[in-house]
């Protein structure tokens, strides 16, 4: 880890609160697309289980 001359404590506490900013933003994009992963697989399953119950039925008529 090297470390950025700043020639005053304003800059340095501006640099790391832009930095942080920046890592929250990806976490949120992060999670936004795994929720939504998780979403789409749980879509995936509810139809197959949907199909496969109407099947379960056909069978029984």
């Amino acid at each position: 880890m090297f470390r950025v001359p700043f020639d005053n404590a304003v800059t340095e506490k501006r640099f790391v609160t832009a930095m942080q900013k920046r890592l929250l933003e990806m976490e949120r994009r992060q999670t936004f697309w795994e929720i939504r992963e998780c979403s789409r697989q749980t879509n995936r399953s509810h139809a197959l289980i949907m199909k496969t119950s109407s099947m379960i039925h056909d069978v029984r008529m």
